[in-house]
């Protein structure tokens, strides 16, 4: 996956194996690689408006190089990725599909759940729906790509024409023109027999090694049969049920996967903007709300800056720091209401418990929180007020601390009242 179009996103790296012979497949295994590689970087784009970097303009999930051009009139969608050098011209209508470089797509052609690959030229009132287009393909004025149709490279396709369903298309020694219209170049894929045949040499040899497995197998068990027998008179052995750790709750994984993004970044000073996509990619995955992100970034930052070797001293300009001058805007974002306000004090409530210099300056850091307007009055005194309800002993001494401080915002809200 080229590094420039992932900025400084960091991608799993691990084998992806899918065999294509169709478009379905080829559209399943593509699907899956967006999703599972590229998921960082996939969904809520619209959230940061721009991509780190700027190779390219992101808008609504779509990105467009800004070495290509797209005419006034033109549709760009959703789900669209145009490559360097390409044309679009008015009137075209782009949705979920990929057009790479250098390629022109033509007034009021319509292009859908199709991938355009390199130097294809797509003439004026095409329709491509469902299809692959391999590189130098040519497909002139009118024509209609069918659902499931796989283009090879360099065919062209004739004017007006229409391929069939799930076709598939190559440059072979003769044309058809039944297969790519009148002036067309390119004849059906007839490699059945040949794709029959490999077919049954891998079948034989699966069966093959097979056999042989089993042939070993069985050799394993005699000998292991064997080994017991010897030992069972010599051996006394006790039996216990084996312990299972018990399964891990979904939020605990993505609040564990959050902070150590978080800290990751923090630590080797990645963009926050790169962060941000990567917990949007994390918030896919888990099926997760802005409130779990609010509490997992708080949290995560929190822990960073007590991380068991600073002083209080030194907790509060790291976190000063790291909240002014990169963080502020993406935890505003991700508080975007009350609600969220308030589970992000209980956060911040939770990791004290844990964290003694966090403890120590729970006061200074919901003061610098509502100085920084990632917490309003509101909701600092609708929080206290349910924490009042708390029988928890550890609660009640966290409203003893914050007694001056909350005392003092409602004198602040009465004085606005009386205004």
């Amino acid at each position: 996956i080229n590094a420039e179009y992932m900025g400084a996103v960091e991608v799993i790296n691990a084998p992806f194996i899918c065999r294509v012979n169709c478009f379905n497949h080829y559209a399943i295994a593509t699907d899956a690689i967006l999703n599972r590689w590229l998921q960082p970087i996939s969904p809520g784009l619209s959230f940061l408006g721009r991509i780190a970097h700027n190779k390219y303009t992101v808008n609504s999930n779509t990105y467009v190089s800004t070495e290509a051009r797209v005419k006034s009139s033109a549709i760009v969608r959703y789900n669209v990725f145009v490559g360097p050098n390409s044309l679009i011209e008015d009137g075209a209508d782009l949705c979920n599909c990929v057009i790479g470089d250098n390629c022109y797509i033509g007034r009021n052609s319509k292009i859908h759940n199709s991938y355009v690959w390199n130097d294809v030229k797509i003439g004026e009132n095409c329709k491509l729906s469902q299809c692959l287009v391999s590189n130098d393909v040519v497909i002139e004025n009118g024509a209609t790509i069918s659902p499931g149709t796989i283009l090879g490279c360099r065919v062209k396709i004739g004017k007006d024409f229409t391929t069939s369903k799930e076709a598939r298309i190559y440059i072979g020694e003769s044309t058809d023109t039944s297969a790519v219209g009148k002036g067309g170049e390119g004849t059906n894929w007839k490699a059945v027999e040949e794709e029959q045949k490999y077919l049954d040499i891998n079948q034989e040899a699966i069966d093959h090694q097979e056999d042989d497995a089993d042939s070993i197998n069985t050799d394993i068990e005699e000998l292991l049969q064997e080994e017991i027998n010897d030992l069972i008179p010599h051996v006394t052995r006790s039996i216990r049920s084996e312990d299972h750790e018990p399964e891990v709750p979904e939020d605990h994984k993505f609040l564990e996967e959050l902070k150590h993004t978080v800290h990751r970044a923090l630590a080797h000073n990645h963009d926050v903007d790169n962060c941000i996509l990567e917990i949007n990619g994390l918030k896919f995955a888990y099926d997760r709300s802005f409130q779990d992100c609010s509490n997992g970034i708080v949290n995560a930052l929190l822990t960073y800056c007590d991380n068991g070797s600073r002083n209080s001293k030194e907790v509060k300009e790291l976190l000063t720091k790291l909240i002014k001058e990169k963080w502020h805007q993406a935890i505003k974002k991700f508080m975007a209401s009350e609600d969220i306000e308030i589970e992000a004090l209980a956060t911040i409530v939770e990791t004290s418990k844990n964290h003694k210099v966090i403890d120590s300056i729970f006061v200074h850091i919901i003061k610098f929180f509502y100085d920084s307007d990632l917490l309003s009055e509101q909701s600092i005194l609708k929080w206290s007020l349910s924490l009042g309800k708390s029988t928890n002993e550890y609660d009640q001494q966290i409203l003893k601390k914050c007694e001056a401080f909350l005392n003092w915002l409602k004198e602040a809200e009465e004085e606005d009242e009386s205004d």
